[in-house]
């Protein structure tokens, strides 16, 4: 068990994890601007509904969590929450490792040629 974390991919997956935890700190925040009523920007997007209409469509799935663990009328909060939670650290930590991957393949090799 101990080589699946050895000392090379530790600091990777810590990093990989910090991402994501940044990921889900932007997109709460984006969360926040964007909905909430105690927003400073929420009489504005009352009148200008495209921003708020894209992330509800990019949120679908979240949503559905919330009312499959709350009701169709009153979906969860926690849910919600927790859905939003789970597919920003996800979609952070693969483009962590997306651009972890990409570094390396472009980065010069160690062997002499």
């Amino acid at each position: 068990m101990t080589y699946l974390m050895n000392r090379q991919t530790k600091p990777r997956f810590l990093v990989h994890s910090v991402v994501g935890g940044i990921f889900v700190v932007i997109s709460m925040t984006t969360e926040w601007l964007l909905m909430w009523p105690s927003s400073p920007l929420h009489q504005y997007f009352l009148f200008h509904v495209e921003a708020p209409n894209l992330w509800r469509k990019i949120h679908a799935l979240p949503y559905i969590l919330a009312i499959l663990l709350g009701d169709a009328h009153q979906p969860s909060g926690f849910g919600y929450l927790t859905g939003l939670t789970v597919q920003w650290f996800s979609l952070g930590v693969i483009a962590a490792y997306i651009a972890s991957k990409l570094s390396r393949s472009f980065s010069p090799s160690d062997k002499a040629t």
